[in-house]
């Protein structure tokens, strides 16, 4: 093998070790700059974030609150204002008769 040839070899050989070693570290989040700082106060809850369960900014029709009622039916309805909004319409509309005993 020439020398020029085995030059080509070696640098070959460096390249693919970067690359594995590149991808390795970027799938193993090293590559990555992690932000540790905890998120702002935008959550509800046990890390619940507003933009799902933020109250609605209108009054929400009977079949969109029995949507909202059952997307939202593992919440509670004192930490998501969205389920209590919609819970809400539902009393007022007589399809729901609130439950003295539960919680919602």
């Amino acid at each position: 093998m020439s020398t020029e040839a085995t030059g080509w070899v070696i640098a070959g050989a460096l390249t693919l070790f970067v690359l594995t070693m590149m991808t390795v570290l970027w799938f193993q989040g090293g590559l990555i700059a992690r932000d540790e700082r905890p998120l702002p106060s935008v959550v509800v809850g046990p890390q619940r974030p507003l933009g799902r369960c933020a109250a609605p900014t209108t009054r929400l029709s009977i079949g969109q609150a029995h949507r909202e009622m059952q997307l939202h039916r593992d919440h509670l309805a004192a930490d998501c204002p969205r389920k209590a909004a919609a819970f809400r319409v539902l009393v007022e509309e007589r399809r729901v008769t609130p439950d003295s005993g539960r919680t919602t």
